[in-house]
Parts: C-alpha cells; structure tokens; sequence
C-alpha cells in the first residue's frame, strides 16, 4: 500500500495523552514524519520512539517554546506540511 502523506512533516502537539498518541500513530501510518511534543515527556517519547519520529517537549503558553519546535522540524525535516495542535489544559474551557 501507498502511502498517501509520504515525505510529509507534522507536529502534533499534546502528544503525550491518548487522543494526541493516537493523531501521531495515525499520522505516521499514513506516511508522516512526526515531530511530537507535550509536557509529559515520558508518554510522549514512547509513543514518538514508536513511530520513528521526534519528540521535543514544549509548553504551547510559551511563544519561544513554540518558535523552538517550529524551528526543531524545519531544521530535521527541511518543512512543515501539517500542524495538529491537540494540547489542552484541563478545566480551560469553563467550570
């Protein structure tokens, strides 16, 4: 099988939970270099491991840790196709 989204870059970030550990599986089966990031370093490298791409940790509140990870996967991958930005914190959106 072809996979339609070879060559490909994606960042996902909230990658560490099981929605975001579930975009990078999907992603790279679908043939995209992934670069994964959360807080949760533990769970988010295993997953990132497991698919053959790039873990950075970031917290998507801070603007320079965002540019860093912008610059992390164009710097390793040469671009940028897709960003998933599944990072959320609990409670954020009301009582």
């Amino acid at each position: 099988m072809v996979q339609k989204s070879a060559g490909k870059v994606a960042i996902v970030t909230g990658a560490a939970g099981g929605i975001g550990s579930a975009i990078v599986r999907r992603l790279a089966e679908d043939g995209f270099r992934v670069l994964a990031s959360d807080l949760r370093e533990g769970s988010a490298t295993a997953v990132t491991e497991e698919v053959g791409g790039i873990f950075q940790a970031a917290d998507v509140t801070v603007e320079e840790q965002v540019a860093a990870l912008v610059e992390r996967a164009v710097k390793d991958c040469g671009r940028i196709d897709a960003i998933v930005n599944n990072a959320a914190q609990a409670g954020a959106l009301g009582p």
